[in-house]
C-alpha cells in the first residue's frame, strides 16, 4: 500500500469526534433556519465541519430535511397510529346527591361513595363527640350543612343547619325536617337559628341515610297540594 493510499484510507475514516458534533448537528441546522449566527454558539462544530467531509455529508443531508420542513415542503404523514387510552377511561360520574322535589323540598340521599369523598377517619378510633362527616350544600336560595358526630363506637348523632339566605342568620323560618335510615325515622322543626340535631343514629346505616327539609314556604305549598 502506498503513502497516497494510507492518506487516502484514513481520510475515510471517521473521526473520533464525529459522534458528539453529530449529536449537536440538529441544534446547529435549527439554528441555521432561525438565522442564527452558528460561527458563535457552535463553534466547535463549524471548527470540525471545515476539516470532515463525513460530518458534512451528513449536515447535507439534514439541511435538506430541516429546510423543507420549515418551508412546508415535507408532507404530512397520511395517518397516525390511534394510542389506547382505555386505561384513561374517566369513571361514570355520580348522581347529585340532593335534589329539589315536586314540592319543594330539599332531598339529600346519602350513599357510600358520598361518604368516601368526605374522607372520614377510621370509625374504629372515633372520639366520643368527634366529627366524622361534614357535607355543605347550596340549593337555590339555602345554605345547608349536614354534620354527623360520633356519640359511640357504632352509634352517632346528625346535626342539620337549614339557613334561608334571605333571613337573618338568627332568626330563621322553622324547616320542617325528615331523616330515615334503614327504617328508622327521625322528624323535628329546625330553632330560630335553623338547627336541628337527631340523636342516636346507626353509623352502620349513614349509606343509606336520607334527609328531606321542608321550608316554611314548601311547607306551605305542601298542605295546599
Amino acid at each position: 500500500m502506498t503513502k497516497r493510499d494510507i492518506q487516502s484510507h484514513r481520510s475515510e475514516q471517521p473521526d473520533p469526534l464525529c459522534d458528539s458534533v453529530q449529536t449537536l448537528l440538529p441544534g446547529y441546522v435549527t439554528a441555521e433556519a432561525l438565522g442564527q449566527h452558528t460561527s458563535r454558539s457552535y463553534r466547535d462544530v463549524a471548527a470540525h465541519l471545515h476539516t470532515c467531509a463525513h460530518c458534512r455529508e451528513a449536515l447535507d443531508e439534514l439541511r435538506a430535511l430541516t429546510i423543507d420542513a420549515y418551508n412546508g415542503v415535507v408532507a404530512p404523514a397520511p395517518s397516525y397510529p390511534q394510542p389506547n387510552l382505555a386505561f384513561l377511561s374517566a369513571q361514570p360520574a355520580a348522581a347529585q346527591p340532593w335534589r329539589i322535589d315536586e314540592w319543594g323540598r330539599l332531598i339529600v340521599v346519602f350513599s357510600q361513595a358520598l361518604l368516601d369523598s368526605l374522607r372520614p377517619p377510621a370509625l374504629a378510633g372515633a372520639a366520643r363527640g368527634q366529627l366524622l362527616y361534614s357535607y355543605t350544600l347550596q340549593p337555590p336560595g339555602l345554605d345547608v350543612q349536614i354534620d354527623v358526630f360520633a356519640t359511640g363506637a357504632q352509634i352517632g348523632f346528625v346535626r342539620i343547619n337549614v339557613e334561608s339566605l334571605d333571613r337573618d342568620p338568627l332568626d330563621q323560618t322553622p324547616s320542617q325536617v325528615v331523616a330515615r335510615a334503614a327504617g328508622a325515622t327521625w322528624h323535628g322543626t329546625t330553632d330560630e337559628s335553623g338547627c336541628i340535631a337527631f340523636d342516636a343514629v346507626p353509623l352502620a346505616d349513614l349509606p343509606h341515610l336520607t334527609i328531606e327539609i321542608a321550608t316554611d314556604q314548601a311547607a306551605q305549598d305542601g298542605a295546599a297540594a
